[in-house]
């Protein structure tokens, strides 16, 4: 059967408004602070992969629940704008769009002010399933934000996507109600690609190494494919005996937003083309890299060729061993 999209992206949409702070503290002594822009954008895990896949020349698909509200509007109308399918994207008049001010310090760092608004209520009644039907890939996007999806959704999603023929991957953010391996347990089987960071792989598995982390996590998800994005370390892949670590490229971070979220995508876009899992980490780590260069979760600058570009010209950091047994 002929798939309409690449990737339906599931879970987080909400309102993003980046604040570049110009000092690493906020003196709250003062009566303002000047800073030279502000603006809204678009946010969330699932929604800057969709985006990020979109514009490197994949076709996406969005499934999100916002309130039917003038900031649920406005990031729906920007993410189609963007390339996107927003048709799985929820109105609900019931609850308040999700909104997250992101303040970034001088050196790229980042912290959120969230409100999560509709993002608790989304559930797997808000995934219409014609579309679940019509990808070749689901990525769920993520686990800890969604308490119905973290409850079996997600993996009800999983099956649904493995039942039509599609593979499938799921992100983790912040376990703000400290859930931890046993929350997602019963998902986990049902995922083809993990993709956690490395504090989140830690938080999940009390490891500290990332081989020992992918370890646990293989046992979880029943020896499918571990995906360890660890920064400026690159990331560590494991999958199917064996393991490698790919070695993140060199950028001047101005902001650091969605960066796992643009190293998703690059990972999901070369599996769409087929690559190999050593291609897919690399170009992941550059689209990475490419992102934290732009203030904001995505950057219209994104495009296949200016990766491409950016691999070509950018050092990268000292590489880890290029193998690890398993």
């Amino acid at each position: 059967m002929e798939k309409d999209y690449d990737v339906l992206h599931a879970g987080i949409l909400c309102v993003d408004i980046p604040v570049k702070i110009p000092v690493d503290a906020v003196d709250f002594s003062l009566d303002s602070i000047r800073i030279d822009g502000i603006r809204l954008e678009t946010g969330g895990d699932a929604t800057n992969a969709a985006i990020t896949m979109a514009r490197l020349g994949k076709r996406t698909a969005l499934s999100a629940k916002v309130g039917d509200d003038a900031f649920g509007r406005m990031v729906r109308e920007k993410v189609a704008e963007a390339g996107v399918d927003v048709g799985g994207v929820r109105l609900d008049a019931r609850l308040p769009t999700a909104i997250s001010v992101v303040m970034i310090n001088p050196k790229g760092d980042r912290t959120f002010l969230f409100q999560s608004g509709a993002l608790p209520a989304y559930s797997i009644e808000d995934v219409d399933e014609t579309l679940v039907r019509r990808a070749r890939h689901v990525n769920f996007g993520s686990f800890f934000a969604h308490p119905f999806m973290d409850r079996g959704g997600a993996g009800e999603l999983f099956r649904l996507a493995h039942a039509c023929g599609a593979t499938t991957s799921a992100d983790v953010t912040h376990d703000g109600d400290g859930l931890g391996l046993a929350g997602i347990r019963d998902s986990l089987r049902d995922i083809d690609y993990f993709f956690p960071s490395y504090a989140e792989g830690r938080h999940l598995t009390g490891e500290t190494d990332p081989e020992r982390i992918a370890d646990v996590l293989l046992r979880e998800t029943g020896d499918k494919t571990i995906v360890l994005k660890m920064g400026e370390g690159g990331c560590y892949v494991r999958s199917q005996g064996r393991g490698f670590y790919s070695a993140a490229f060199v950028a001047a971070a101005v902001d650091t937003t969605g960066a796992g979220d643009n190293f998703v995508a690059g990972f999901l876009t070369g599996l769409s083309n087929g690559w190999p899992l050593e291609e897919c980490a690399d170009f992941a780590n550059a689209t990475a890299g490419f992102s934290v260069r732009y203030v904001g979760a995505t950057t219209p600058e994104m495009s296949p060729e200016n990766v491409r570009e950016f691999m070509k010209s950018t050092p990268r950091s000292l590489r880890a061993p290029a193998a690890v047994s398993p």
